[in-house]
């Protein structure tokens, strides 16, 4: 029986050890880093400003999620939900700039992007009670 319950808290722990905020957090920050990456890595051209803007965008909207979901539900609903959105769309436009020459490094910086949305989406749970 002891083995039993000690299974189940640690199941619990493993669970429950990443919350919202800290993996919305995490998501908005790893947007920011690789959209400022790929900005860099295209040499700074003005046609890759659209980059570091809708990195910024994203991540400002992962950041209110995170904030919000300390006292809200749907909060963390909505974060789960853009989590998912932006991962189907930066794994879109990976392959669309992975069939584009030159634009590799774009591509692998978009599908880092779309892992990331996919951690931050399965890591979160959100509670029913």
């Amino acid at each position: 029986y002891q083995r039993r319950v000690h299974g189940d808290r640690l199941i619990r722990i493993i669970e429950f050890a990443m919350d919202c905020t800290q993996a919305f957090s995490t998501h908005g920050f790893s947007i920011l880093l690789l959209s400022s990456l790929a900005f860099i890595l295209s040499g700074f051209a003005s046609k890759a400003i659209s980059a570091l803007i809708v990195g910024a965008t994203s991540a400002s909207l992962m950041f209110i999620c995170a904030y919000f979901s300390t006292t809200s539900k749907l909060a963390g609903q909505a974060g789960r939900v853009l989590a998912f959105v932006l991962m189907v769309l930066f794994a879109f436009r990976g392959c669309v700039a992975f069939a584009a020459p030159g634009k590799l490094y774009l591509s692998l910086i978009l599908f880092a992007l779309s892992m990331s949305s996919l951690l931050c989406f399965s890591a979160t749970r959100t509670r029913v009670d």
